[in-house]
């Protein structure tokens, strides 16, 4: 949505070579460093040698940390923008959503499990939604909220059928018995985006100031969160360590705590100085 507004609603012209130029260069430089860190901490903890050709294979597909898979998928879509922004202009949403959804359904259970949260392919629908709600603003949020009971339903629906679905896989061993797993990702996932994007119109419309300002400021250190958060985890580990806590659910409570008082500031105050 926001990759698309200023090209379908406010008419600023797309140029692909300084379109890439301005993203690869917003995103890559903190990817590298962060892959760096990420890498540096491996080798000194012996997980990884080093090597520079390991190096670049896991920084290339997103596999140095867990959550770098994101950070690929980006830069896969930034690729082909181009691409896909003269169909949005030039087909209606009813023929094109449909199909992106269609692309979606079939390439989900075909794809390689390693490959599947970092194909394009496994995203079409929720970044061309994004795309035709920047098409026409008004219109999407009048949906979204003529509609905001039933995309709760399918929300909570599919959220606990997901659940559900995942139990009795991985818990009773029964398999899926319900609709195919791909179908249920995609509606939870679909209808999750939808509620999320309902919410945030009403802090917009009903919120006090002050969270609208702390939604704004996160939101502008986003990325950097997501890329530190993990280092955060890892020194919430060793400290667990230190103190002798060995509950997951402590550890995760130690992890909340790391993030709540580091990186996030932190983050946030970065990305103050660096818009200044």
């Amino acid at each position: 949505l926001a990759l698309s507004y200023s090209y379908l609603t406010k008419g600023r012209v797309f140029r692909y070579g300084e379109f890439l130029t301005r993203r690869l260069t917003r995103i890559l430089i903190p990817y590298l460093a962060w892959c760096g860190l990420y890498y540096g901490y491996f080798v000194w903890q012996e997980i990884y040698p080093f090597d520079l050709a390991l190096f670049f294979k896991l920084t290339a597909n997103g596999k140095m940390m867990y959550h770098l898979y994101f950070v690929v998928i980006i830069l896969q879509f930034y690729l082909i923008f181009g691409l896909l922004l003269p169909l949005v202009r030039k087909l209606p949403g009813w023929f094109l959503l449909p199909a992106a959804m269609a692309v979606n359904l079939l390439i989900l259970p075909v794809l390689p499990a390693d490959l599947m949260g970092r194909s394009f392919p496994t995203y079409l629908f929720y970044f061309i939604l994004g795309c035709y709600f920047a098409k026409d603003l008004g219109k999407a949020h009048r949906l979204v909220l003529q509609w905001k009971w039933p995309l709760m339903a399918l929300f909570l629906g599919t959220g606990i059928l997901y659940t559900y679905q995942f139990y009795e896989d991985q818990v009773l061993g029964l398999g899926y018995r319900f609709l195919p797993d791909s179908t249920i990702y995609l509606m939870f996932s679909a209808g999750a985006i939808l509620v999320y994007y309902l919410w945030a119109l009403q802090i917009e419309d009903h919120g006090p100031c002050w969270i609208k300002d702390g939604m704004m400021q996160l939101s502008e250190a986003s990325f950097y969160i997501y890329l530190s958060h993990p280092a955060a985890m890892i020194c919430a580990g060793a400290l667990a360590v230190r103190l002798g806590i060995t509950g997951v659910v402590d550890l995760m409570l130690v992890s909340l705590v790391g993030i709540t008082v580091l990186v996030l500031p932190l983050s946030v105050a970065y990305a103050k100085v660096k818009g200044r």
